[in-house]
């Protein structure tokens, strides 16, 4: 090396040593990031013109914590020394996570990447806890490791570790989806037009349920499931970070069909919805991307009703060419597409307030003792129309007796309870028909006013609904039933620690009994399941927290114009996942000419 060239070298060193970097996970109080603040607001260090309105205390002083604000570079903190102190023939005790490595060394490398607190492996299994909740004697020769850092143990913990602070709080790091183009021609862009119309003709927003009367009066059934739901994802994906601006820099191409809302319409800009369809069918067969890519291409696909598809030759066009379908019920999701993924319905629009979300963060990131809330469990619903379905929801009936339980029974499901059903009621002392009329103000109040909500088996696998609804309201989900398996996940079993191939982790903030001691032993198990759950359930709140900002789209009144959280994430990953299960951020391993 010349002497010449060391002073340019050290001026490199430095200035990457000091060059600036954001602030980790760092959000305002409305959810903006400083990717947001990058892309719309800051430039160069400053606000550009006319947007220093969005810094300063209300809005968490960006410019402190973004580069493109103005926040100054800093030296990077030293790095914590990470080791694990062995304990012969014990284990970790609530290990209830697992992963299949080959050796000890890479369940400790994965336990360190993952902040494990504790992890034993044998078998080919690595079994790890977040918390550090002692030890217990293995039966099985196996070694615990208990996480230290900097040369100090973790210390036994009766709650789990994630402090509830405000950095604590803060959402997790953001998923990497795989980037996309999203249509955008005149053919599809109807998402504001059909809205429009659907309000002039039916007095309310597609989104909103059918009276606005807030009052605890009868207010109708909620909004139908496919009817705002394409218009929340379609908003998320317009204003995502990984929206490709042309159609050769993505690896995923989605398609914004409104088909259900567009067929509740009619006739809207001129147009029919038959005509709607066609037209873009036919911009879509015409199209670079589809016809080089056809099995790459994803579309929010409108449930099938009496044997009719509401998307036409749109939806016949893209099954032929293998695309993923987006559905919020695969019951009535097209038969048609051999690739389909269920995702999380909307929840109620008043648990989407941005009130409601606040009420939330508060409690989880509450330091100290956890405050508990006014009922200690939750439950309406109808009984359903199947007898086993039935059966489950009777002993729910059951639970009425514990205290600060809310369990009501909503009209609805079945014309006539199955004879062994009436029977089992009458014994636990339903003596009359005693269920209320369907109101969703008292039952979005319901929700947030309790610790646990109980979601029991019903017609199909997928808890539906109530699932989105509890998680919008923070109320701990607790599953009844093998059958269960709810979106993004695999098949739900109570002896499941959360596999490798899950997107979303359930047991990290809900729980679940088995459907077989629940119909025995309804209370005993519900109480048990509770009790076993208090102590951690500043924990259980704040990843509760965390995969509502994971799940859902968004939140506020209007899909048009929201606070946009981390739900489209979910719902690239998985659509990756079922074209390129190995690799579904990028889809290399099948397509490896795609750009990175």
């Amino acid at each position: 090396m010349r002497a010449s060239q060391l002073p340019l070298l050290l001026l490199f060193a430095s200035r990457a040593s000091s060059q600036c970097v954001d602030t980790p996970d760092w959000h305002n109080p409305r959810g903006k990031s400083c990717a947001d603040y990058a892309a719309f607001y800051c430039e160069g260090g400053d606000f550009k013109p006319g947007h220093s309105w969005v810094g300063g205390e209300a809005f968490g002083f960006p410019e402190d914590h973004c580069c493109a604000c103005g926040k100054r570079a800093a030296p990077p903190p030293p790095a914590k020394r990470i080791s694990y102190e062995r304990h012969h023939n014990l284990a970790c005790k609530a290990a209830d996570h697992q992963v299949k490595k080959v050796s000890v060394e890479t369940c400790e490398r994965h336990c360190t990447e993952r902040r494990c607190a504790c992890f034993h492996f044998g078998k080919g299994l690595c079994r790890f806890g977040f918390a550090y909740l002692g030890l217990v004697k293995s039966t099985s020769g196996f070694a615990a490791y208990v996480r230290q850092e900097d040369g100090v143990s973790v210390p036994l913990q009766t709650l789990a570790p994630p402090p509830r602070a405000a950095a604590a709080c803060a959402p997790p790091p953001r998923r990497a989806p795989p980037s996309f183009f999203l249509y955008s021609a005149a053919p599809f862009e109807w998402a504001a037009r059909l809205a429009e119309c659907y309000s002039r003709k039916n007095g309310r927003a597609p989104w909103a349920s059918e009276s606005a009367n807030r009052s605890l009066a009868e207010l109708g059934p909620a909004p139908p499931v496919d009817l705002a739901h394409s218009l929340w994802l379609h908003a998320a994906l317009a204003a995502h970070p990984r929206r490709a601006s042309s159609a050769a820099a993505a690896a995923l191409f989605v398609v914004p069909s409104h088909a259900a809302l567009s067929e509740a319409v009619g006739l809207c800009g001129g147009t029919t919805h038959a005509q709607r369809m066609d037209a873009a069918a036919a911009a879509l067969a015409e199209a670079p991307a589809f016809q080089r890519a056809p099995s790459r291409h994803v579309v929010f696909a409108a449930g099938v009703h009496e044997g009719a598809d509401p998307m036409g030759k749109l939806g016949e066009l893209l099954a032929r060419g293998g695309a993923v379908a987006l559905c919020v019920d695969r019951s009535r999701c097209s038969s048609h597409f051999r690739k389909r993924a269920e995702l999380p319905m909307m929840p109620l629009l008043s648990l989407l307030q941005p009130k409601a979300w606040a009420k939330l963060r508060a409690e989880a990131c509450r330091a100290g003792e956890p405050r508990r809330r006014k009922t200690l469990m939750f439950f309406r619903g109808a009984h359903g129309t199947k007898e086993a379905a039935q059966a489950v929801r009777a002993r729910v009936w059951q639970l009425r007796k514990e205290k600060g339980a809310d369990i009501r029974f909503s009209k609805g499901g079945a014309g006539k309870l199955a004879q062994s059903t009436q029977t089992y009621l009458k014994s636990v002392g339903w003596a009359k028909d005693v269920r209320l009329s369907y109101n969703p103000a008292a039952y979005a109040a319901g929700m947030l006013r309790s610790d646990f909500c109980l979601l029991p088996r019903g017609e199909v696998a997928s808890p539906g609904r109530r699932l989105s609804d509890a998680l919008a309201a923070g109320c701990i989900p607790i599953f009844i039933g093998d059958a269960l398996k709810p979106p993004l996940s695999r098949r739900l079993t109570h002896r499941e620690g959360g596999g490798s191939g899950e997107l979303v982790r359930y047991n990290n903030f809900s729980l679940h009994v088995s459907e077989s001691e629940f119909l025995r032993y309804p209370q005993q198990t519900i109480s048990e399941a509770i009790e076993s759950a208090l102590p951690r359930l500043g924990a259980l709140r704040l990843r509760l927290l965390q995969a509502r900002e994971e799940l859902l789209l968004g939140f506020g009144d209007n899909p048009l114009n929201a606070t946009f959280t981390r739900g489209a994430d979910l719902v690239l990953l998985e659509a990756g996942r079922q074209i390129c299960p190995r690799t579904p951020s990028t889809l290399r391993t099948c397509f490896p000419d795609l750009a990175a």
